[in-house]
């Protein structure tokens, strides 16, 4: 009795494994461009002027195109790295700033993503 449960249940587990297979297989080679996806984000929001903020990307469903990441900032010095995988910020001056980052494949722009970084005054105490 034991030995035809095992072999129901190894049944039902190669029944399993090949379902997936096939229903595995009916999406293979759907990503395009179109589903493309990115998503920044920063080590912080709130910094002090002079203080560096790093932005780091996600991106999704972008394996096999030619995929570039295009940054811009409202105010500061803003260089990248990896790339353009990684951003550092530098503020000189209190406000808030936007970061954008836009995700080009095939150079069509088809995501873009934003952070806000609060800049605050440093301020020196003599003693």
């Amino acid at each position: 009795m034991l030995s035809r449960h095992r072999h129901v249940l190894h049944l039902a587990a190669v029944l399993v494994v090949f379902l997936g297979a096939l229903t595995g297989c009916a999406n293979f080679g759907t990503t395009t461009s179109d589903s493309a996806h990115l998503e920044i984000q920063a080590t912080s929001n709130s910094i002090y002027e002079g203080e560096i903020v790093t932005v780091t990307t996600r991106s999704v469903n972008t394996l096999g195109t030619d995929a570039d990441i295009e940054w811009s900032a409202t105010g500061g010095k803003l260089d990248s790295e990896q790339n353009g995988r990684v951003a550092r910020a530098k503020f000189d001056k209190p406000g808030t700033f936007i970061i954008t980052a836009k995700l080009k494949i095939d150079g069509r722009v088809v995501d873009t993503d934003q952070v806000e970084v609060n800049v605050r005054q440093l301020v020196v105490y003599d003693h």
